[in-house]
């Protein structure tokens, strides 16, 4: 049974569950400590003067990013395989590949491996896991639309028919597939930390004073009025939509779609598992049915 309707306006006092101000930047003083003085110099790392002068060269020789359709100019240069694991290619040409700046970015956090389990640092007890609602999240200064729905029930299709080439769309399978390189609905759990934390990296540049983008999507899935409501209050969207596309719709189209058969029971118990948790919620813009679409 679903709980009593809620109001369709995100009350204007501070979530219990958030922290203060003062105590985030506190927190992120704290680990940015714990990073800077656990970071090796960049010379310890590789990067000295012999990496600098082949960098630039190599810069002038290959000025647009190696990433097929981007275009941009290249400000990184990327090692092809780790120097960690291999020193004697370091200054190798053959093992270097240019990017720009947001394509170098994602290649580090998916090199990272970031690890899931927690530790103890100092005394500060530290989750590596990525946090899949970020209590640091500001209110959105672009336009921002927010879409749920199951599995299938055509997400990214209604997100791609209408969003323009100036706005941003934020759809953790796609951006698990840039991180890894693989298809979409291929990368699987193990891509997900280094996903959410991309993708929390790129809603906090939202709340930034610079945000020029003509808009932005967010694509999650979020059944439960509790969730939805979450994310109106921290991120203040101009519209939550919810595609309530029926389940033996979901199912027809992920039995139709190749991409997910890696993935096909997993995707079916999750069509599932939306319909039992989905309750409605005043102010949402619900759609019931979408007749095309796969995402």
């Amino acid at each position: 049974m679903c709980p009593e309707p809620m109001p369709t306006r995100p009350a204007l006092h501070q979530p219990a569950f958030a922290k203060t101000p003062d105590q985030r930047a506190r927190d992120e003083r704290e680990r940015q400590r714990i990073k800077d003085a656990e970071r090796p110099s960049s010379t310890q790392r590789g990067y000295d003067r012999e990496w600098r002068e082949l960098r630039a060269a190599f810069i002038v020789e290959h000025p647009l990013c190696s990433v097929p359709g981007c275009g941009e100019p290249t400000v990184d240069v990327d090692h092809l395989e780790d120097v960690r694991a291999h020193p004697e290619r370091r200054l190798d040409p053959a093992n270097l590949r240019p990017y720009c700046h947001r394509h170098h970015a994602q290649r580090t956090a998916r090199d990272q491996g970031f690890a899931r389990r927690r530790e103890d640092r100092g005394g500060l007890r530290v989750s590596t896991r990525a946090a899949l609602y970020p209590d640091w999240l500001r209110p959105s200064r672009v336009a921002l639309q927010i879409v749920c729905g199951p599995p299938a029930s055509g997400k990214s299709t209604y997100v791609s028919e209408r969003a323009s080439f100036t706005e941003l769309v934020l759809d953790l399978d796609d951006i698990k597939a840039t991180l890894s390189g693989l298809p979409v609905y291929q990368p699987g759990r193990a891509w997900r930390d280094e996903a959410v934390r991309h993708r929390n990296s790129e809603l906090g540049k939202l709340s930034a004073a610079y945000a020029k983008l003509g808009g932005a999507w967010l694509i999650v899935g979020e059944p439960t009025p509790e969730k939805r409501l979450w994310w109106r209050i921290k991120l203040r969207p101009l519209s939550i939509i919810v595609l309530a596309t029926p389940a033996e719709v979901c199912h027809a189209r992920i039995d139709a779609d190749p991409r997910r058969d890696a993935v096909r029971d997993l995707h079916h118990a999750a069509v599932d598992a939306w319909w039992r948790d989905y309750c409605p919620m005043p102010g949402d813009r619900t759609i019931r049915y979408q007749g095309g679409g796969t995402g």
